[in-house]
């Protein structure tokens, strides 16, 4: 038997909040954010720890790494890992349904594949502010749910929901979605409207729409009255912005409890999976950001 028959596929319950832990500080507080969140919305809670072993298959490790020692070992640290989350996410709802598995796949191979049955995927911030092929944004930018990445301060807060608006597609599912989370929230929301995608500043002499231009905060509105009618309890506030929009977000996310972001906007480029500014957020921002992709909505 080799070590990845040694690691049997699980599936996790349809619809639960899935969250990848790896033992780390930030791991554990997307623990805690995602036990909250399961336990609001009635949902399974599903922990993972993914070895990474599947990229060994080939590799002349493999004589070593099928000997029954080392492959106890790794079981027993990684069954360390989840039965800490596990005793985390009681803390939070002792009543809570939790299940774990231990995957021998790489991390973003093992939450990609969960992302096709969870409600929401979870994962701790990246270790480095500017971590280039991160598994958090790896997973952005290929899952099939939803993604939180429970950045800066993940405490529960009545500070309001923050969602980016450029008028794409996705981020009309954006804005679907930051308006279900701020009516569960029970708080604001903040629509952030960037006229374009220039850093902020660029075009400050140059540009005749000045922030707050009552044309684009008109535009703006109408964007959101729709949905202003389906969540009534939401009061909104409205921003219009000339440029700069990670600036803007980032600076937004110093003042929210969640930022709600496309994975693409306007400006993406045909096979990058993930843009610009929800790249920024994930790695930057102040508060935990929810990354939207075409077509999903856990409403």
């Amino acid at each position: 038997m080799s070590i990845h028959d040694s690691f049997p596929r699980i599936e996790s319950p349809q619809g639960a909040v899935v969250v990848g832990v790896d033992g780390s500080a930030s791991a554990e507080r997307a623990v805690r954010w995602a036990a909250r969140l399961a336990s609001a919305r009635h949902r399974p809670l599903h922990l993972v720890h993914a070895l990474a072993l599947a990229s060994l298959g080939s590799s002349f490790a493999d004589a070593y790494l099928d000997a029954p020692a080392v492959i106890d070992a790794l079981r027993a640290g990684g069954r360390t890992i989840v039965d800490r989350a596990s005793t985390i996410a009681a803390e939070e709802d002792p009543e809570l349904v939790v299940s774990t598995e231990l995957s021998s796949e790489t991390p973003v191979a093992t939450l990609v594949r969960l992302s096709e049955v969870a409600y929401q995927l979870t994962l701790g911030e990246p270790a480095a502010a500017h971590s280039i092929g991160s598994t958090a944004i790896a997973v952005a930018s290929h899952s099939k749910c939803p993604v939180v990445v429970a950045r800066g301060d993940t405490r529960p807060s009545r500070r309001p929901v923050v969602v980016g608006i450029d008028g794409s597609s996705v981020s009309e599912t954006a804005t679907a979605l930051a308006f279900y989370e701020a009516s569960n929230r029970r708080t604001n929301l903040v629509a952030v409207h960037v006229c374009n995608d220039f850093t902020h500043g660029a075009l400050a002499r140059h540009a005749p729409v000045a922030d707050q231009d009552p044309t684009r905060c008109a535009i703006l509105a109408e964007r959101l009255a729709g949905w202003q009618d389906k969540y009534p309890d939401v009061p909104v506030q409205k921003y219009v912005y000339l440029d700069g929009p990670r600036e803007h977000l980032t600076e937004w996310s110093t003042r929210a409890q969640l930022v709600v972001v496309g994975s693409r906007g306007r400006g993406g480029i045909r096979g990058v999976a993930i843009g610009s500014t929800s790249n920024a957020l994930v790695l930057q921002s102040h508060c935990p950001v929810l990354v939207v992709r075409p077509q999903e909505s856990s409403t």
